[in-house]
């Protein structure tokens, strides 16, 4: 006999998707290879192709060393759009959510997340962060009315800036003025970039 699909489990007749499986995997080596990585969602490479001693991954699609199913490419696409999105809408100030943190919240390797990235529409790499691409930092009219406010305190004060913790001003608006290039942190203090 022929080992058809190394990685199977206990299988009975009722189970009509492991049938259809394991037919598949008795067609030409492109359509079983298709099947096989359908089967397993996502695989390495490597070992789909030893596994079924086949040459050639054709058309289909890869992340990293990984072989993927069409189905579950396109699912990892949308999972990394949506982890994204709540992270801007939970983040608006930040330009961009860290790379490594979204790869860790998506549990992907680092080849195969820079692959994922790379096929995926919308998305854009910005230094260390991820971002949608139609995010964009905007302060509120209160947080522009703070910026005036403590670019004038910052100005009048040239190089005695008050301590950072004593500006009264949210975090997340400062390093969006830092990210901006409007504010530069010196230690535990801010000064005006136009100094």
């Amino acid at each position: 006999g022929v080992v058809l699909d190394p990685h199977a489990r206990p299988v009975s007749k009722r189970d009509a998707d492991r049938t259809e499986l394991l037919e598949a995997l008795e067609g030409d080596d492109q359509h079983a290879l298709r099947a096989y990585v359908g089967a397993h969602a996502q695989i390495r490479e490597r070992e789909a192709m030893s596994a079924l001693n086949v040459r050639e991954a054709g058309d289909i699609a890869r992340l990293g060393g990984y072989l993927v199913s069409d189905e579950h490419l396109e699912m990892s696409r949308d999972r990394l759009r949506a982890e994204l999105s709540k992270y801007h809408a939970a983040h608006p100030l930040e330009r961009g959510m860290p790379r490594e943190l979204l790869r860790s919240v998506l549990e992907v390797e680092a080849v195969a997340f820079e692959a994922l990235l790379d096929s995926t529409e919308r998305v854009e790499r910005d230094g260390d962060v991820v971002r949608s691409a139609d995010h964009h930092v905007d302060l509120s009219a209160e947080q522009r009315g703070t910026r005036e406010d403590l670019l004038a305190t910052l100005r009048d004060a040239r190089f005695e800036p008050p301590m950072t913790k004593d500006l009264g001003v949210d975090p997340a608006v400062l390093r969006a003025l830092v990210e901006e290039g409007v504010l530069v942190r010196i230690g535990d203090f801010h000064l005006s970039s136009d100094l």
